[in-house]
């Protein structure tokens, strides 16, 4: 098999080169034709009940989806400022996707055009109606009359394009007042915020993670070559896992954001490795014969580390949200492409060039040695200490996983200074929660008084509760004028009512078999949203009368059923990763003994991780839920080349002390080397506006660092425990003194 992969590299080399290229063109033009989505119905299962409960309602009833906009005016009745309000209201009803607008200016026209003719209502007169009225005082404009709000509602084509829309908004606003401090808000706004997010971190992400890995590795090489052989494998398996991505309709999201630069420092570390050894054969053989010779010595731990960190984000196809599948899923693509070019591109590169430039590996003392050099010292004279210190952390780690919590709350995910936070807090607290929810009532006698009775017992309830701020049916309708009111002299109260008539439509299904009670909340948790939400549910099924049926639905219902989710996919991700990860190691070590073995280093960096979530209260998230499979599967790679080596040493003939001693020589550098590029692909993640992508790049640097400080430290300790000892031959102690000296030579 190596005779044939020898002449392919040495013989077709420019070839290769040319077909990985032309790969790469095509599937750059597909990259580029991904969308964004971030709505919520992308975190949600295609048979969840509540998701289904929720695409009946909006037959019946049409989306619930609002777009607000929110200024405010120190005489909001004025001729002027009432003109304002109408100019924005007509023009966003204008816009495509939008299906209706609700607005003070709206409102006053429609009461208008229903007056007799000859009559008027002086803004003054409307000013008293509205001001304290339950239907519009909180949801069009606020209690002290400063603040108002233009509701725009959404279609189901406006939904579809939500970015559209509010851009289109936004725009038609923006028109017609550009003095104003115009604010936005609702459920499409924080969707399309999301999807800008998703669409600039990668763009930020990427060129600083580029920039970092670059000066790792001329750190390490002092080549050129050992910059652009890894950076153009880890770019080629990004485009091709994406591109593939694209073909299929996939697109883009919160969570997969995050894929570009964690797929390119993964993809660097065969790369190292790779070209390590390469430097290590170069010292006696050509170029061509060295490379083939480098690859003969890594093909197979890379091959394994591929795989484990395949696996590690494989295991979150098990996902409930589509996007997490998503981002499992395309990674694992990434790592698998980028085994494949790792073995093709950086052989034929230096075939082509006959060495690239790259030097053999320097025999100065440097000062990395020096630190391989103390550790192997403590490993052996102080391995009571390391296992204690290892375990103490463990204990530490299990002690904080008991405080975990889960959670998803998508508003705490953006900066508190945001224009976001800012809004939203503005607006709930002068305006109307902006958490919409709705309870769907069934039956043939929705119009009987008992019926009537409940829905009115049911609204006085959601009046009580702190965390709901107004609810509005048919109920709300009927009542708005059915007595004479400041509006309008008694004589013309049946005509104003008649304004609240052709609302009913939005409240009464065609055929009369069912109704609904819309409610808005404050924004909260999901844990809280679940417990509102049974409170209601419990409420609403004790009064209601027999023959009517109620069932939750909206937005807050599927928020609150994220949480059972979560859990749900971290457990079954980090468990399936963790058995599958196990099975690999023992059948490549062909010793289950070894196998368990190996992934004590690496459960120990997870079990901290999560345990320090727990101690500084970050909860288990839509993103943070990612952060244990992701890194199991990242930090099992060196363990893979640190056992090959080790044992490599130990069919050579070494005693284990001087085996492990040997592989942390040899492997400690291209391990701390791959472990800062890693970290480098993280770290850069705090520059990102989503919280979540903050603390996912924080919480990985934690994880991948202390998983080398478990590879250097606390894996040589217990493999020289664990393994027997067996006398050595006089020849072979001899012949692995001559290969270790070498090994010592290229671990600089």
């Amino acid at each position: 098999m190596f005779v044939l992969y020898s002449r392919l590299i040495t013989c077709h080399s420019r070839k290769i080169l040319r077909a990985l290229t032309c790969i790469t063109i095509v599937m750059g033009i597909f990259v580029f034709r991904l969308e964004t989505n971030n709505s919520i119905e992308t975190w949600l299962l295609d048979d969840d009940p509540r998701r289904l409960s929720y695409e009946k309602f909006v037959e019946m009833f049409g989306t619930e989806e609002f777009v607000l906009v929110v200024y405010s005016d120190t005489d909001l009745f004025s001729r002027e400022s009432f003109q304002l309000n109408y100019q924005i209201s007509e023009k966003v009803e204008s816009i495509e996707g939008v299906a209706r607008v609700w607005s003070l200016s709206e409102v006053y026209r429609n009461i208008v055009s229903r007056l007799p003719v000859g009559a008027a209502l002086p803004l003054h007169r409307f000013k008293e109606g509205v001001l304290g009225h339950p239907l519009f005082t909180g949801n069009l404009i606020s209690d002290d009359g400063v603040t108002t709000a233009i509701v725009a509602v959404l279609t189901p084509d406006g939904t579809k394009d939500r970015n559209g829309t509010v851009r289109a908004i936004r725009q038609a606003a923006a028109e017609v007042c550009p003095d104003k401090d115009l604010r936005f808000a609702g459920p499409p706004v924080m969707s399309a915020e999301l999807d800008r997010i998703a669409r600039r971190d990668p763009r930020v992400f990427t060129p600083l993670v580029v920039i970092m890995a670059a000066g790792i590795l001329l750190a390490m090489f002092h080549r050129p070559a050992g910059v652009r052989i890894p950076l153009a494998v880890a770019g080629m398996s990004i485009v091709w896992s994406l591109g593939i991505f694209s073909l299929i309709s996939g697109t883009m999201n919160m969570v997969l954001a995050v894929m570009p630069p964690l797929v390119l420092v993964a993809a660097v570390g065969d790369s190292i490795h790779l070209l390590c050894r390469y430097r290590h054969h170069i010292r006696s053989k050509p170029p061509e014969r060295a490379v083939v010779e480098a690859v003969r010595d890594v093909w197979r731990p890379c091959l394994m580390t591929s795989l484990t960190t395949a696996v590690g984000f494989g295991s979150l196809a098990v996902s409930h949200f589509s996007p997490v599948r998503s981002f499992g899923l395309v990674s694992m693509l990434g790592i698998a492409f980028a085994f494949v070019i790792t073995m093709l591109l950086a052989p034929a590169s230096i075939a082509f060039k006959r060495g690239a430039g790259l030097s053999a590996a320097s025999e100065d003392v440097s000062p990395l040695n020096k630190i391989l050099s103390f550790i192997k010292t403590v490993n052996a004279r102080r391995p009571v200490w390391i296992l204690s210190a290892f375990a103490l952390l463990s204990i530490v780690g299990l002690l904080g996983i008991i405080r975990l919590n889960v959670e998803a709350n998508t508003l705490k995910f953006f900066p508190a200074d945001g224009e976001i936070r800012r809004t939203y807090k503005f607006i709930e607290e002068n305006l109307t929660g902006l958490s919409p929810f709705e309870i769907l009532l069934r039956g043939d006698e929705l119009g009987e008084p008992a019926t009537l009775a409940a829905i009115d017992r049911i609204q006085a309830y959601l009046a009580e509760q702190p965390h709901i701020t107004h609810s509005f049916s048919v109920r709300s309708l009927q009542a708005g004028f059915a007595t004479p009111h400041a509006l309008a002299p008694a004589s013309e109260g049946l005509r104003i009512a008649a304004l609240f008539k052709d609302l009913e439509d939005s409240f009464i299904n065609r055929e009369r078999s069912a109704t609904h009670i819309s409610g808005r909340g404050l924004t909260m948790n999901s844990i809280l949203y679940e417990r509102a939400m049974d409170d209601i549910q419990s409420f609403v099924n004790a009064v209601l009368p027999e023959g009517i049926t109620a069932e939750l639905t909206g937005v807050v219902p599927l928020i609150a059923s994220m949480d059972r989710y979560l859990l749900v996919t971290f457990m079954k991700s980090f468990a399936m990763a963790l058995l599958i990860i196990g099975v690999i190691m023992s059948l490549n070590f062909r010793s289950i003994r070894f196998g368990l073995l190996s992934m004590i280093p690496n459960a120990i960096p997870i079990v901290a991780v999560l345990g320090l979530m727990g101690f500084l209260a970050i909860d288990l998230s839509p993103a943070t839920v990612t952060v244990a499979s992701v890194s199991l599967g990242l930090v099992v790679d060196d363990t893979i080349h640190y056992m090959h080596r080790y044992f490599r040493y130990l069919e050579n003939g070494s005693a284990p002390s001087a085996a492990a001693a040997m592989a942390t020589a040899t492997v400690g550098a291209p391990a701390i080397y791959t472990t800062l590029v890693l970290g480098a692909g993280f770290i850069v993640m705090v520059v990102s506006d989503f919280g979540p992508t903050r603390l996912f790049g924080l919480l990985s640097v934690f994880s991948i660092m202390l998983a080398l400080l478990c590879d250097l430290f606390l894996l040589p300790v217990l493999l020289v425990r664990f393994t027997p000892v067996t006398p050595l031959e006089p020849k072979p102690a001899l012949v692995v003194s001559t290969h270790a000296l070498e090994e010592y030579q290229d671990a600089s």
